[in-house]
């Protein structure tokens, strides 16, 4: 310590108190305020806590200590003037001297200043506690919180400087006051100190808010008092259970007013506290009735520095999510201002937060009117919003974008794809422009490289905006592999909604999934890579490309109709009851999955979703009644949160219903006596019938026995053969075809004789052995072992199965 103005202070303010404090403080106070330059006044700072040690005695913090615990002892007015003057002098922008504090409880003794008469006293007190709030610790602040000191301040900021009060405060010619001095003081510690919860709190209870809103509406105001007050306001308003009482007391007004405020930090802060209060929904209309777009476009300007563009996009991403805040953006031609920041040369130097803010607001403008949050799965409109759309590709940004898709930070490539999906929707112009500036590889390439659920979100939506808006943009994502990779995401994705926005952009690409799990399947032979859909369905004569238009088409008209969950059960129970019955005394009218419901009279309720049922195959006549049937169930039941359930397509509709017309075969039919094997072979016929065996009789009759029968080569019925393919086009195991045939004749068995016992003894013993059988003859003995073994003596009626499951040409 080489100052000796320093070292006479320790012996000075060494408690007991002495006279000579108040000429000590002054001296002190002045080596800090007269300082040549800002340089020598930190150095002058810095002494005042440097330790000192005088023979056996330490002074730990040098005098910082000593001012803090002779402020908590000084009585006299001009004391007191002087003490609070080189402490507010000592604490300011020096860590160090704030620090030789924590142990003290200086504190409390500056709150308890702050409501001493002496305006200077309160002027200074409120400046260190402004300093101190600033540079200390959270602990620092709740121990000036839990004293009062939001209370006191407030107090402060309440009572003007009238000419009487100025008049009892007398002069002080070593420290000089000037009205309205101690009002500024306290609203730069209110603005230090609210930026703990706990004080926003207790600004609310004791009436801060109002009294802030009064110092923002106060035209006298200098430049450093309206930077703290738009500071101390835009802390409050981080606040959500304070924005209300910020809007009842004017405070929208007066910040509006602030927007073309000459000084740059009070521009900021007013869009800062826009946007806080922009946060909450039920707030937005206030502001959009106070014309806040306006304001917050001007601030987009390139004239405006980062920060106040990062502030002013994050208010107007907020008004974005608002049907009138869709239109103030069109109104006020908000496109082309945020465009010009993510264009050209400025995107090289463009800040991560104003590139993801603009994104955010471009994406949300065109998302459906809601609470849209940044970093989030976009929320898209059923129809978009076409003059918006219109006006960002008459900026031509949709290049900017797309390459934004690349950037460093995922944050800015999660806003870029969900900005590219609400942009494109249903836009036939802006997904042109994405595709041609590479959008379908960019965003293939992001799906593949992300992790996070979030972004793998968007970039579906992207992909599948652009696919719908645009067809030939599928033609780049099906030359680079995206079907077969879309496929495997669906499969593997533990998130429903990946799972279900990949299968869409799929079927788009003409890619279906299968309905095992070994592999899935793509029908795309008979798909032209260069034609839309639209054109397909047009142009082509193939009827599995028309077929697969009319079922995207269907699925999507189906999303409008269901609506409530007593809606799915409709649809789900609509189709159970389409399967079957059960019941062997109503003769012909078991069912099976194809569309004979839509002849029976007792549907018990049902008669409106058979309506619409018909009413949406009335629309896509190409599909059958049973496709469009069960695909609406299965739609129905993921609807309530089940995983999707799949679906073989191309089922035939009954067009007479069971009670009229008995099962017909199932391709490949069986035409004649006797059933050709795959390789030629003959196998056995229909059983003989009574006339055969007469035939035979009178035959061997009239030989004798002079020619001796052929040995009989063993037969295979045609109904057994029938059920041999029906059960292969189900893709079942031979284990699985077991257990479906076999509780399939149990349930036969038990409804015509319900005390009968069925032992799983034969089907258990049967499953052990099947790998045994030879693949000549599996098929037959899986029936045969079925029909003679499992139900014992018990005759079961004739089995019926469905027409269901005829595969498309290529299995889906």
């Amino acid at each position: 310590m080489s100052d000796p103005k320093v070292k006479k202070a320790l012996k000075d303010l060494a408690l007991p108190i002495k006279s000579a404090v108040t000429k000590t403080a002054l001296l002190l106070a002045d080596s800090i305020r007269k300082a040549n330059n800002e340089a020598a006044k930190a150095e002058a700072r810095k002494e005042l806590s440097v330790t000192y040690q005088e023979k056996d005695i330490v002074w730990e913090g040098g005098v910082m200590p000593l001012l803090a615990a002779t402020l908590g002892q000084a009585k006299d007015k001009l004391m007191l003037e002087s003490l609070s003057l080189c402490f507010a002098l000592a604490v300011e922008n020096c860590l160090p001297n704030v620090n030789a504090l924590e142990k003290t409880d200086v504190e409390k003794h500056l709150v308890e200043l702050s409501s001493n008469s002496s305006l200077i006293v309160q002027t200074f007190a409120s400046l260190a506690i402004s300093h101190m709030c600033k540079l200390g610790s959270s602990t620092s602040r709740m121990k000036f919180i839990a004293a009062g000191a939001v209370r006191n301040l407030t107090n402060i900021i309440s009572s003007p400087d009238s000419e009487e009060l100025l008049s009892k405060q007398g002069v002080n010619k070593q420290i000089p006051y000037q009205g309205g001095q101690r009002q500024e003081a306290a609203i730069a510690a209110l603005d230090a100190i609210l930026v703990e919860e706990e004080a926003r709190e207790h600004a609310r209870s004791v009436g801060t808010i109002p009294h802030v809103v009064g110092m923002l509406q106060d035209g006298k105001s200098g430049v450093n008092k309206l930077e703290e007050s738009i500071g101390a306001s835009l802390e409050i308003v981080k606040s959500s259970s304070n924005r209300l009482d910020f809007c009842r007391a004017g405070g929208v007004e007066a910040v509006l007013s602030l927007v073309d405020h000459p000084s740059s930090l009070v521009r900021r802060r007013a869009a800062a506290c826009i946007k806080e209060v922009a946060r909450s929904q039920e707030l937005r209309m206030n502001l959009l009735s106070s014309n806040a777009v306006y304001g917050l476009i001007a601030l987009c300007s390139v004239s405006e520095d980062h920060l106040t563009h990062v502030e002013a996009a994050g208010a107007l991403l907020e008004l974005a999510n608002e049907s009138s805040g869709k239109a103030a953006l069109l109104q006020y031609q908000a496109v082309p201002v945020l465009s010009t920041l993510i264009k050209g040369e400025r995107l090289k130097d463009a800040d991560e937060h104003v590139i993801e803010n603009v994104l955010a607001a471009l994406g949300f403008m065109c998302a459906y009117p809601e609470q849209n949050h940044v970093q989030e799965v976009i929320r898209l409109s059923s129809t978009g919003y076409t003059a918006l759309q219109d006006e960002v590709g008459k900026v031509e940004v949709m290049d900017s974008i797309v390459t934004l898709c690349k950037h460093r930070s995922f944050r800015v490539k999660n806003q870029a794809a969900a900005a590219l999906a609400s942009l494109c929707l249903r836009h036939t112009l802006n997904s042109r422009d994405a595709g041609r500036a590479g959008a379908s590889q960019t965003l293939f390439e992001l799906l593949l490289a992300s992790e996070e659920e979030t972004i793998q979100a968007n970039v579906l939506k992207a992909m599948l905006s652009l696919l719908r808006a645009f067809p030939p943009n599928a033609t780049v994502l099906k030359r680079i592999g995206a079907p077969a990779q879309l496929l495997s995401i669906r499969r593997i994705s533990s998130f429903k909604l990946i799972r279900n926005l990949s299968e869409l952009v799929a079927e788009h690409l003409g890619c279906w999934s299968s309905v095992d799990e070994e592999g899935n399947s793509q029908i795309m032979s008979h798909l032209s890579l260069k034609l839309a859909y639209d054109e397909q369905a047009a142009s082509s004569p193939d009827r599995w490309s028309l077929y697969l238009v009319n079922l995207r088409a269907c699925k999507e008209a189906f999303q409008h109709i269901v609506r409530t969950e007593e809606d799915v059960m409709r649809w789900w129970k609509l189709a159970w009851l389409d399967l079957s019955s059960f019941r062997l005394t109503d003769k012909g009218a078991s069912g099976g999955a194809r569309g004979n419901v839509g002849h029976r009279s007792d549907l018990h309720g049902l008669e409106k979703t058979l309506k619409q049922v018909q009413d949406l195959h009335a629309k896509f006549s190409l599909l059958s009644f049973c496709d469009v049937l069960y695909m609406a169930a299965a739609l129905a039941l993921e609807e309530m949160g089940l995983s999707p359930v799949p679906i073989i397509y191309g089922r035939l509709d009954d067009e007479m219903g069971d009670r009229d017309e008995e099962a017909r075969p199932e391709a490949p039919d069986f035409e004649g006596p006797e059933y050709e094997k795959p390789d030629g072979n003959p196998g056995a016929g229909n059983e003989e019938t009574e006339e055969d065996k007469a035939a035979e009789k009178e035959e061997q009759a009239e030989g004798g026995d002079e020619v001796e029968a052929a040995p009989k080569e063993k037969q295979i019925k045609a109904s057994k053969a029938q059920l041999t393919v029906r059960l292969e086009r189900m893709s079942l195991t031979d284990r699985e075809q077991v257990v479906l045939v076999g509780m399939y004749i149990a349930m036969k068995a038990r409804s015509t004789n319900p005390s009968a016992t069925i032992s799983n003894a034969c089907l258990h013993n049967f499953v052990q052995g099947q790998d045994r059988l030879s693949d000549t003859d599996r098929h037959q003995q899986v029936t045969s072992s079925l029909l003679a073994g499992l139900v014992g003596q018990l005759k079961p009626g004739r089995m019926k199965f469905s027409r269901d499951r005829r595969r498309l040409p290529a299995r889906l």
